[in-house]
């Protein structure tokens, strides 16, 4: 892949420059989990408590990256703001470099940083990103967090974010479309919530289309059975919706200080 510089420290691709090193030259974390699991926040409480140099994040990779590049195989240019075009570009990136976003972690290369700092990435989602990423960074720890689907649009319509958007039709959904994502226990307390919150039914319908779209491509379930399997050692797994940030925060330490003590004997 051509070589994209993405900060004065960061670039990914193939380089002739020396001082760039590969990613597992450091201590790599990985986040691992889907749109709204809670991945921001925890970031925000490990940023806050442990000496990690945050890499560049999905979201500014896709940007960067891999949206360029496939617009510039199909002729158009432009900022992507609709979820399902990211959701078809970053699918269609997936079909050329087997990995996806795996792949392009591992591509990416690091300067003018001690090769003993440890370094975090937010995030892998998906059974052949986080496939790549074990063959092709075996120095990884990966943080996993799932919750369950009815939350996750919950958090959406929370937290408001405008990256969250589709163009996509907002019409009511059908009962086993919405029974889908939102159990039949869940329904009222969720309709509830988005009268509380002022807002409206197409507003509700746009975030559960995207998690549901979303679920087309990325497994939670899957992506971590397939790690807790293959890598136990190097994987920490929690469910977001039972515990608070600092929780997981405490459930986790151990394993990151055992993660730096064993890379920095």
């Amino acid at each position: 892949m051509q070589f994209f510089k993405l900060s004065d420290t960061i670039g990914a691709g193939t380089t002739d420059n020396e001082k760039y090193r590969m990613l597992n030259q450091f201590l790599p974390c990985i986040m691992v989990g889907v749109t709204g699991v809670g991945k921001t926040t925890l970031k925000k409480k490990l940023l806050e408590k442990y000496p990690f140099y945050p890499l560049p994040g999905r979201r500014t990779l896709t940007d960067r990256i891999i949206l360029p590049l496939m617009q510039q195989k199909n002729g158009t240019k432009g900022p992507v703001h609709d979820r399902f075009q990211r959701f078809t570009y970053t699918k269609a990136f997936r079909n050329l470099h087997p990995g996806g976003m795996g792949y392009l972690l591992s591509q990416l290369k690091i300067k003018t940083i001690s090769p003993s700092t440890p370094v975090l990435f937010d995030g892998l989602r998906g059974l052949d990103e986080l496939r790549y990423a074990v063959q092709t960074i075996p120095s990884a720890f990966f943080i996993v967090l799932i919750a369950p689907d009815h939350l996750r649009v919950k958090r959406l319509l929370n937290r408001q974010d405008p990256f969250d958007h589709t163009k996509d039709d907002t019409a009511p959904l059908t009962p086993a479309e919405f029974n889908k994502i939102v159990p039949l226990d869940q329904k009222k307390a969720l309709f509830d919530h988005v009268h509380k919150l002022g807002l409206s039914k197409a507003l509700l319908y746009e975030k559960i289309r995207i998690v549901t779209k979303e679920k087309e491509s990325y497994d939670q379930e899957t992506t971590r059975r397939f790690l807790m399997e293959n890598v136990p050692d190097r994987t920490f797994s929690i469910d977001s919706s039972q515990h608070s940030p600092g929780e997981i925060i405490a459930a986790i330490h151990n394993r990151l200080e055992n993660f730096f003590i064993s890379h920095n004997p």
